[in-house]
């Protein structure tokens, strides 16, 4: 999961037109909560842990047998010099009757232009380099804070312990269905709103979500919160 989470947004960016990147990119957090709802529903009816990681095998297998077919990026096959192959792999992507060669030109260019511009770590000492690189690496530091891993892997025992008056299997999946909706929201919306509004919104929702949980439960069942949190924090960051 490690690999494919660094792998598959790269690869998405670098075979997507730029005119659907935005959607394209967005895909891959739908099929995190397609697929985080997909166990949270089959555990509702599994009893058997056994059971159900076999369950939740299937899609990895059928990821791992249809990834022999996907074609290689272009772009990584340009800093190769396979520029037949690279050719060959963006006409593949966007079909036989779609002509690549303005597309293909600009990635050409591009290419160039990287290798001429080699970057190093003591490039990050200019301002419009350094700059970007912390904005992004604050917005994951931001996300990932915000424990939205701990409380997904822990939804089931936090419902439970919290009293909500609900089963807490189906707690998880009102959840999980939640994230699929307001992602598949958020999908077609990425190039026409923008990815400011966007961050700010969801920020601001998460923020007020926070806000309304620590204000509605015990000081107990804060603590329960804020040890699952930490726990997860430090086996998994």
């Amino acid at each position: 999961m490690g690999m494919t989470s660094l792998v598959v947004p790269t690869y998405i960016g670098e075979m997507a037109s730029v005119d659907i990147r935005g959607a394209l990119g967005s895909g891959f957090q739908l099929m995190v909560v397609v697929g985080i709802l997909y166990a949270y529903l089959f555990g509702a009816v599994i009893d058997n842990w056994r059971l159900l990681a076999v369950v939740c095998a299937i899609p990895s297998v059928i990821y791992g047998l249809l990834a022999f077919f996907v074609k290689e990026s272009p772009t990584y096959l340009l800093t190769r010099g396979k520029e037949k192959e690279a050719r060959q792999a963006l006409q593949a992507l966007r079909g036989k009757e779609y002509n690549i060669e303005s597309e293909f030109k600009r990635l050409c260019e591009t290419q160039e232009a990287l290798t001429r511009n080699h970057m190093t770590w003591r490039d990050l000492k200019q301002p419009h380099i350094l700059k970007p690189v912390v904005i992004c690496l604050m917005v994951m530091v931001f996300q990932q804070s915000s424990g939205v891993n701990a409380v997904l892997f822990n939804l089931g025992t936090i419902f439970k312990e919290a009293g909500v008056g609900m089963a807490e299997n189906i707690s998880a999946i009102v959840v999980g269905t939640v994230q699929v909706v307001a992602t598949g929201i958020a999908a077609p919306l990425l190039d026409r709103a923008g990815r400011k509004i966007l961050l700010t919104g969801s920020a601001a929702v998460m923020a007020l979500s926070h806000s309304t949980c620590g204000a509605s439960i015990s000081k107990e069942q804060s603590t329960l919160l804020s040890a699952y949190y930490l726990f997860n924090v430090s086996t998994m960051h």
